[in-house]
């Protein structure tokens, strides 16, 4: 399970960072052609190219040799030897982000407090609703909250502005509200917050939210075209906030002011333009999303491979052998999405003996180990006695290899069979080879010796 979050988590940053560097590359130009709007919307696809890639992979063709319930098909996979229980780092390495995820949602829970705490008392503003004045000045006008945010003006904000900025700083703001930008910035630290070790996502939240003060600046201007030096004037008297707000919106923080300023001075697009822009802007997002959907790793046939598998599948029950125990390579189509080896059972490892098993594992249509049970077991070698022990009896030998080979076996994700395009439910024959460590390497019993697979199948997970 863990392991399963890590590899997500790492698909979706390898994903979300492309998406980052593309809307990063293309913000500017879009922008220039088209409007902020076009811009702003670009960044869509960050998250949807890291949502994308958590669904199924594409439909791939069958990738081992599946037969309805109910028949055995040949076995054609085989397992390399056991190894010993290694120190697993998947465990700590999720240590170690959940320590980064809850540092971070910390930090940027203090900073919201510090922002709301700095304000002071809050009262009801005139009639407007969700509209508060602040005991402070600093920091205001803003969109604060996540939940029912609120529009928080300064405290001297009748005195500071003019009527016609009043009204512009207003509308600013409510349209922040209507559009939802406070809980969009919260989304935005969330996701900054479980990436905290990339740090490409710091950098495009500060450009994410400078393309949203940008766009909601155009839509203010094109309702008040002939307000712009108001508009300019009343960013010039808002202080800036150099407190952190998370989850809210700024009138004026650290933003280029003068690159603010400069884009009111720019006519603003037509009708039209705007919405080939938005047109634009969409199209490159479902464009980035299936890409990013797509490219995911999936192993396909030739057309020789799939009529080759289809025979197979089709094959009568009678004229499949359960095959010795040999180390056959893996055949080209065999691909396991997790390969993940079995545990050598410890009491084995002091009987200093080995074993041959065949599991017979029943996967559903998509993929997954639904049961397992032992189809061949055999011992390889004699136990011998532990130091100052009793020589360990064979059948609890037999006993733990059958559960680590289970074990095994039930962990691992597959390629199902396939039928007209269809995944199909069927049986799957997976041989393991546990071989001793020092009757392999140096062969004191001279007893026997296990040749390892003549392929790693690891190599095609």
């Amino acid at each position: 399970m863990i392991a399963e979050i890590l590899h997500a988590l790492a698909t979706s940053a390898l994903a979300s960072s492309a998406a980052i560097l593309l809307v990063l590359l293309l913000r500017k130009p879009l922008r220039a052609r088209f409007g902020a709007h076009a811009g702003y919307a670009l960044w869509l696809l960050v998250p949807l190219a890291a949502a994308t890639v958590l669904l199924p992979a594409p439909v791939r063709i069958a990738s081992i040799a599946m037969i309805p319930a109910g028949a055995v098909p040949l076995a054609s996979a085989v397992a390399g030897p056991a190894a010993l229980a290694p120190l697993d780092p998947i465990p700590w390495l999720f240590a170690v982000w959940l320590l980064g995820v809850g540092a971070c949602v910390s930090l940027l829970m203090l900073q919201q407090r510090r922002f709301t705490r700095a304000l002071g008392g809050l009262v009801a503003f005139g009639e407007r609703d969700r509209t508060v004045l602040a005991e402070a000045t600093a920091g205001c006008p803003a969109l604060v909250g996540a939940w029912r945010p609120r529009i928080v003006l300064p405290a001297d904000f009748e005195r500071r502005y003019s009527v016609a900025e009043r009204e512009l700083i207003l509308a600013h703001e409510r349209l922040h509200l209507a559009r939802g930008d406070a809980q969009v910035n919260t989304l935005a630290a969330a996701l900054c917050c479980l990436n905290w070790f990339n740090p490409l996502f710091h950098f495009a939240a500060s450009r994410f939210r400078f393309d949203q003060e940008l766009a909601c600046d155009a839509a203010v201007i094109a309702v008040f075209p002939e307000a712009r030096r108001p508009y300019a004037d009343a960013m010039l008297k808002t202080q800036l906030a150099d407190l952190g707000l998370p989850a809210g919106c700024y009138w004026q923080s650290s933003h280029p002011l003068k690159e603010r300023i400069s884009m009111l001075k720019q006519p603003l697009p037509g009708r039209a333009r705007r919405a080939l822009g938005l047109a634009t802007a969409t199209a490159l997002v479902a464009a980035g999303t299936y890409a990013a959907w797509a490219v995911q790793p999936a192993s396909a046939m030739s057309g020789k491979e799939q009529a080759q598998s289809q025979a197979q599948s089709q094959a009568p029950a009678s004229s499949i052998q359960l095959g010795e125990f040999q180390n056959v390579a893996p055949s080209e189509n065999i691909s396991y999405r997790s390969m993940k080896p079995p545990v050598y059972p410890v009491d084995a490892i002091n009987a200093r003996v080995g074993a041959k098993v065949i599991v017979k594992v029943l996967i559903d249509a998509q993929g997954v180990a639904k049961s397992a049970q032992i189809e061949k077991l055999e011992l390889v070698g004699e136990p011998k006695a532990a130091a100052q022990g009793a020589i360990p009896d064979k059948t609890a030998l037999k006993e733990s290899f059958a559960q680590a080979s289970k074990a095994a076996a039930l962990s691992w994700k597959y390629n199902p069979g396939m039928k007209d395009g269809v995944g199909v439910e069927g049986y799957g024959l997976i041989p393991f080879d546990f071989s001793t460590h020092e009757c392999t390497q140096q062969d004191p019993c001279g007893e026997h010796k296990s040749e390892p697979p003549a392929t790693d199948p690891a190599s095609h997970s």
